[in-house]
């Protein structure tokens, strides 16, 4: 019974370790319908096939019994070759069961292969937990899906066989051949109408199996979180490389102030850092930051002699340009008064190659 504290839905992570362990939802009843089923529709398929090649083959025998020396060597041989060719005549049979076999299980699983299921589980062993899960409510749901089953399929048959009982009443009347095929298309009908009537069974099986299965693999909030934490890493170590990340980031914007041909401020509060030469097309901003930032950056501006400007409505606007960005081009002309006057005092800076 599932436990009522685990509310939430499975994360497609638990989901992902129950398939791999060979947990997944499916019916037994699937497989065993369409096994039946092939098998059915191959057998109707060749079964003059094999009622005319198995007649042939025992009327050879049958009729050659004085012909043949009864040796051990002999009777060795004549069953080796009788083997051979009834497993020549039922190899389709076989083939259409193990087609099945894998349909049913693609069709419910798609295409996976573990050997989980097929280690050997001791827990299983132990009596009390096999007597606890017969008198448990999956116990008492399994009984009652297969007392269902067995009065659906009894009532079918029921039917069919009612269906054709004038027919059976005279079959002692018939030869040997029409009594043999009358047979096996009443046989054939019921079985078909049996699996039909199982089939229906199975479809229903499925989902509640699915619906099993997804409630058996649900979650406590705890252990959403838990696997949550699993995936992401832990919160204070995520902060902790975040924190690292700003640092490192902070520590590159500061050693590429020096490159900076102007620092532009607010005047206490924002600094922002321009770049430019005259091959580039426009002036990019270097660094920039606010409070103590700001004022880090202009300490080096003025350690590296970097002309320092203050333009409180331009650093405002040039605050929101994100770093390595060139500068937008309705702030060209503001930047153009600047380069001017840096190009007045200071002609080599804008051209480092001369």
């Amino acid at each position: 019974m599932p436990d009522p504290s685990k509310t939430e839905a499975a994360t497609p992570k638990r989901k992902k370790e129950a398939r791999e362990g060979g947990q997944i939802a499916r019916s037994q009843e699937i497989n065993t319908v369409l096994i039946l089923l092939f098998a059915l529709i191959v057998l109707k398929m060749v079964s003059l096939t094999f009622f005319f090649s198995f007649e042939k083959l025992f009327t050879y025998y049958l009729g050659h019994l004085g012909e043949f020396h009864w040796t051990p060597a002999r009777v060795l041989f004549d069953l080796r070759k009788l083997a051979a060719q009834m497993l020549i005549l039922i190899s389709p049979l076989f083939l259409a069961v193990i087609v099945a076999g894998l349909a049913a299980g693609f069709a419910q699983a798609g295409f996976f292969i573990t050997f989980k299921p097929l280690m050997p589980k001791f827990s299983k062993l132990n009596p009390i937990t096999g007597l606890g899960r017969i008198f448990s409510k999956q116990g008492f749901a399994e009984l009652l899906r297969s007392t269902i089953k067995i009065f659906a399929v009894g009532f079918v048959a029921y039917l069919t066989l009612k269906q054709h009982f004038p027919q059976l009443l005279f079959l002692e009347e018939m030869g040997l051949k029409q009594g043999l095929f009358m047979t096996a298309g009443i046989v054939y009908q019921l079985i078909f109408r049996v699996l039909m009537a199982a089939a229906l069974i199975a479809v229903l099986d499925f989902l509640y199996q699915k619906f099993q299965f997804e409630q058996n693999l649900k979650m406590t909030k705890e252990e959403v979180k838990e696997e949550l934490k699993q995936a992401e890493g832990d919160p204070r170590t995520r902060s902790r490389i975040r924190a690292k990340q700003r640092q490192m980031g902070m520590r590159r914007m500061m050693q590429s102030v020096p490159e900076a041909v102007v620092v532009i401020t607010n005047p206490v509060h924002l600094a922002i850092a321009l770049k430019y030469t005259e091959e580039m097309p426009a002036p990019i901003v270097l660094a920039k930051g606010a409070g103590f930032v700001a004022e880090k950056i202009k300490e080096i501006a003025k350690e590296k002699d970097i002309l320092i400007i203050e333009k409180p409505p331009l650093a405002r606007m040039l605050f929101k340009v994100d770093i390595g960005k060139y500068i937008p081009s309705q702030l060209y002309q503001a930047v153009a008064e600047i380069v001017a006057y840096i190009y007045q005092i200071k002609p080599g800076l804008l051209n480092p190659k001369d």
